[in-house]
């Protein structure tokens, strides 16, 4: 999902070959083929079985340790993990000659910023250097493609060429993507980044009456501006700039961040307490506020 400019493509389809999952799910049959004398170690390892994990197709898995395997099987951990490399090299040149899913290939600023937040936290907390490097590379792009010249986040990139401004859910994202880049590498060019992003969004999203408008105040020829403020399929941009904001603030001591996002908690109370599976980032946001952390 990765682009070569260093941004990740937005989704892919689910089907491939009219079927939901043709690309990445093994019949046990091609897996037997494809894994030749080294099926045994693969079937222990994937917990492969004719039923299959997932509408009777395998998607490939790792639920126990090598060592756990190994020791089942009755072999030493080293030929088994050998044994693993190369069956995972030869499905991936069995899948190759499969047809892909398509690609939606723009590049979203909301999104990569959830990607780069994943893959720095997973890269700091499994000591994974690879997770960095993309999380880095994909933070690079975001600064320097999708942040136009007075600083104004762009809403999205595709084929070399940018889209208007970004919304909110644009700002507070690429900002948690950022911090959390900060609080793994350290580099301090990250926590400029996302400070910045945090000041912005106070300054073109802010409602005074609570709580953030979904469109910027520089944004002209709109009717109304609309203030999302449930979590969703993803977070909502007012919940992930209260996050975000309260990260800031706490590591700053900037108050003004921490009243902005304490404002919006305050505007959203009631419906927590009615509806609470509305509002799962804003929970963790207010366990935030709460905790200090």
């Amino acid at each position: 999902m990765q682009q070569p400019e260093g941004g990740f493509s937005s989704s892919q389809d689910a089907d491939s070959e009219g079927v939901e999952g043709k690309y990445y799910g093994w019949p046990y049959e091609e897996i037997i083929a494809v894994a030749g004398d080294d099926v045994p170690m693969a079937i222990a390892a994937f917990a492969l079985s004719g039923t299959g994990n997932w509408e009777g197709t395998n998607v490939l898995w790792r639920p126990h340790p090598d060592e756990e395997v190994a020791a089942d099987i009755g072999i030493p951990v080293e030929p088994l993990r050998a044994a693993v490399d190369r069956v995972r090299a030869r499905l991936l040149e069995a899948r190759a000659r499969r047809v892909p899913p398509a690609t939606d290939d723009k590049v979203l600023a909301s999104w990569n910023g959830l990607a780069i937040a994943a893959l720095a936290e997973a890269g700091r907390v499994m000591g994974r250097e690879d997770f960095v490097k993309a999380a880095h590379r994909a933070a690079t792009f975001a600064v320097e493609t999708l942040v136009d010249a007075n600083g104004r986040v762009l809403r999205s990139w595709r084929a070399g060429k940018t889209s208007g401004p970004g919304f909110l859910d644009d700002y507070a994202m690429l900002g948690d993507g950022l911090l959390t880049l900060y609080e793994t590498t350290f580099e301090p060019q990250w926590w400029d980044e996302a400070m910045q992003l945090g000041r912005e969004i106070l300054r073109l999203f802010a409602d005074e009456r609570g709580g953030f408008f979904d469109t910027g105040s520089d944004v002209s020829q709109i009717v109304v501006r609309p203030k999302d403020l449930f979590d969703n399929a993803v977070p909502s941009g007012n919940s992930s700039a209260s996050d975000l904001l309260l990260r800031l603030a706490a590591l700053s001591g900037d108050g003004n961040l921490d009243e902005a996002a304490q404002g919006f908690l305050r505007l959203i109370a009631p419906a927590l307490e009615q509806a609470p599976g509305g509002f799962g980032n804003a929970l963790s946001a207010a366990d935030r506020a709460v905790g200090g952390s």
